[in-house]
């Protein structure tokens, strides 16, 4: 457990490593706290900066203080570092890594074969290592800052209409699987990923709908599929809101919202099965040429908030991404603006059910 302490004009953090006491200082209380939450949350707080650690040795040792990853993300993450990183600059010092290393090991990578876009996630992680490494004290700056992600073609955003989301509820009701349909709408219209809709609870849901969790094969972890911060409570329309009691009332007894047919949260198996022998098939009836993902079904939920009048900041929050990403992924949406009078998003699903529109006073 760590403490914070001023003296004087500066704030100081104190906390114990094994036996020994350990003591940092700041000159402002907002950085004393952050290092404070840092030394809680990693177990194993960095040692006195060693003059000749490798980048392999501190990549490694910056993965086993990273307590709270997930499984999945831990072997990603070991998976992308022994792959591209160790076997080319493994071995180089961090104290000595300019800008000019970063850049030739990535241009030698994309020589070699390796894809871009997992290479410029494999950058991403690099650059979070080096800004703990700058930190750390074994640095001064981060030499990958400046270091582009390589370019390629990203996967077009692909999102279905109201209407279209409609046809795919119709086809689980059709199939007396409410579950699956509840779960389309809850996607759709509410905009959550679905690692984080796989991990509700019936207590998350109050006037508002509580993202503080997330399945990782199975596993309900504290957190949202993007991370802590983004942890949040977003708006239900009122008729999903009914729709979600109704699924309630039918399903029985589960604290889960979305359970395996075991009663237990869906493991990957499970989620690999249904989006294969489920989805997929009332995917292709509603775009018969187009490949369509679970995921995609959140891009529908940002174009109708944005079509009702909420700002970049507001499908941020209710998405659940920094403002930069909601910008930099639906500017077109912006730029087209909202088309005639004003409608809310409760109105756009009652006009894709046929139902008669809410009333605006």
């Amino acid at each position: 457990m760590a403490s914070v302490h001023k003296r004087g004009k500066s704030w100081q953090v104190r906390w114990r490593e094994g036996k020994r006491q350990r003591w940092r200082t700041f000159e402002e209380e907002a950085d004393a706290f952050a290092w404070k939450f840092r030394v809680e949350q990693d177990s194993a707080p960095v040692e006195a900066p060693a003059k000749g650690v490798r980048l392999k040795e501190y990549a490694e040792a910056w993965l086993e203080r990273k307590k709270r990853l997930a499984d999945s993300t831990r072997t990603q993450y070991e998976g992308w570092l022994g792959h591209h990183v160790y076997p080319h600059i493994g071995r180089e010092r961090v104290r000595d890594l300019v800008p000019a290393d970063i850049q030739a090991w990535k241009n030698k990578r994309l020589d070699q074969g390796a894809g871009p876009a997992v290479l410029g996630k494999t950058l991403t992680l690099l650059n979070q290592i080096m800004d703990e490494a700058v930190v750390d004290g074994y640095l001064s700056h981060n030499p990958v800052t400046s270091v582009k992600r390589p370019e390629y073609n990203k996967r077009e955003h692909r999102w279905l209409t109201a209407g279209e989301v409609e046809q795919l509820r119709l086809f689980f009701l059709d199939q007396g699987d409410q579950g699956s349909a509840t779960l389309i709408s809850v996607l759709a219209y509410i905009g959550v990923r679905p690692q984080d809709a796989l991990a509700l609870e019936w207590s998350d849901l109050g006037e508002r709908l509580a993202v503080t969790k997330k399945n990782t094969g199975g596993k309900i972890e504290e957190g949202s599929k993007s991370g802590n911060a983004y942890r949040r409570t977003v708006f239900v329309p009122p008729i999903i809101h009914a729709e979600l009691q109704a699924w309630r009332n039918a399903l029985g007894s589960s604290d889960l919202m979305f359970p395996n047919k075991a009663g237990g949260p869906w493991r990957k198996h499970d989620y690999n099965n249904w989006r294969r022998r489920s989805y997929a098939p009332a995917a292709k009836r509603v775009r018969p040429d187009q490949s369509l993902r679970p995921y995609d079904l959140r891009h529908t939920a940002a174009t109708l908030y944005v079509a009702a009048g909420y700002d970049h900041l507001e499908v941020a929050q209710q998405l659940g991404h920094t403002p930069e990403v909601s910008i930099r992924t639906y500017q077109h949406l912006y730029d087209v603006g909202r088309q005639g009078q004003a409608r809310s998003v409760e109105d756009y699903i009652r006009e894709a059910r046929g139902i008669a529109p809410s009333v605006h006073i």
